[in-house]
């Protein structure tokens, strides 16, 4: 994994989201709202692109591309 810092914050985001439906449906006693829904899946697409970058003090042939 050569852009480990951009992954993990990409990691951290997903599980976050993750866990705050589960917190939210434990407390609140129900299904997650379309917005609570809504915020967690952008939250998730974010935290998937920042799997995907590279970090910026890495060159793109560090990275893999040629």
């Amino acid at each position: 994994m050569n852009s480990w810092r951009t992954s993990v914050i990409g990691a951290v985001l997903i599980v976050g989201a993750v866990a705050s439906l589960g917190i939210s449906a434990v407390v609140n006693k129900r299904a997650p709202s379309v917005e609570e829904l809504t915020m967690a899946a952008g939250t998730i697409a974010t935290g998937v692109g920042l799997i995907q970058a590279r970090d910026n003090n890495k060159s793109s042939e560090d990275a893999g591309a040629k």
